[in-house]
């Protein structure tokens, strides 16, 4: 009887030894897309930040002047991207569940473990630093560009239309925004 006992026991662990290795393989696999989804994010981000920096700098040189006259429709998307900053957020639905369910044991690689919590770390510095910047955006950028910028008048026209907007074509140059030093600085 006490040799049954045991013997249910060993296969009761070995079964949900079993379930817990199936779980864990299946969290991991989830992590893996996830993480690679955020990855082709992050790449496209970044192309599309490094695109928009290139423009900024197309913009400052054409406000200096020595710099090639920048189309007013050019300077307008430009400003007007300042308005619509996006920051780069992955997702993490997976890594969330793995938290919340308490299934983190579940993982018995130490160093997964580790750096799963160092990104949970990171992400928070990450979010903290992303406010920051959107409250400078906010606060300081935005109200610049608004106040001295005629940013619907430089939008192409078939934007504005899009917008629902109809603005005067610009009175003034974009240069002259551009080669404010306030403006620069920012």
């Amino acid at each position: 009887i006490v040799f049954g006992i045991l013997l249910a026991f060993l296969i009761d662990a070995w079964w949900d030894e079993r379930g817990d290795r199936a779980r864990e393989h299946a969290y991991i696999v989830k992590l893996i897309d996830e993480f690679e989804a955020s990855h082709r994010e992050l790449e496209t981000d970044l192309r599309v930040r490094g695109e928009l920096l290139r423009g900024y700098t197309r913009l400052l040189v054409a406000g200096s002047d020595a710099g090639p006259a920048l189309h007013a429709d050019s300077a307008g998307l430009l400003l007007f991207s300042l308005l619509r900053w996006r920051f780069y957020t992955p997702s993490h639905a997976v890594y969330d569940d793995l938290i919340a369910s308490g299934s983190m044991n579940l993982l018995r690689s130490d160093s997964l473990r580790l750096a799963l919590l160092t990104y949970a770390q990171e992400k928070e510095r990450v979010a903290g630093v992303e406010q920051s910047e959107q409250t400078a955006m906010q606060n300081v950028i935005v109200p610049t560009v608004v106040e001295q910028g005629e940013i619907l008048s430089w939008l192409p026209e078939e934007q504005q239309n899009r917008l629902g907007f109809s603005a005067p074509r610009p009175s003034r140059d974009a240069r002259q925004l551009v080669a404010n030093p306030a403006f620069n600085n920012l």
